[in-house]
């Protein structure tokens, strides 16, 4: 079997992949956790341009509405469901962390 072994390939395997795949895995788990509260309370946001009323516009945060909450649940569901277990954690080297 034929080996990579240039300098360059290994730094990008441990500088690249292995810490964003670490990175994507335990964001994965945080994606899962979110969906399953999403489930729950998912009702409180409606897909419209109701204002998340949470006051912080004199903080300078930006203003949220129901149908920004509902697209952030879709994108960020919708960005792990094909990237499987398999795929993110044979490159990992860290246990993954509770959080």
């Amino acid at each position: 079997m034929a080996q990579i072994n240039d300098t360059r390939a290994l730094k990008f395997v441990n500088e690249q992949i292995r810490p964003l795949c670490e990175a994507a895995r335990a964001l994965k788990v945080r994606v899962l956790a979110m969906d399953v509260e999403w489930q729950v309370i998912s009702a409180l946001f409606p897909n419209d341009t109701s204002v998340v009323a949470d006051g912080r516009e004199s903080e300078g945060v930006s203003i949220l509405k129901g149908s920004d909450i509902n697209d952030v649940h879709f994108n960020l569901t919708g960005q792990f469901s094909g990237l499987t277990d398999a795929t993110i954690s044979k490159p990992c080297v860290r246990k993954l962390e509770a959080s």
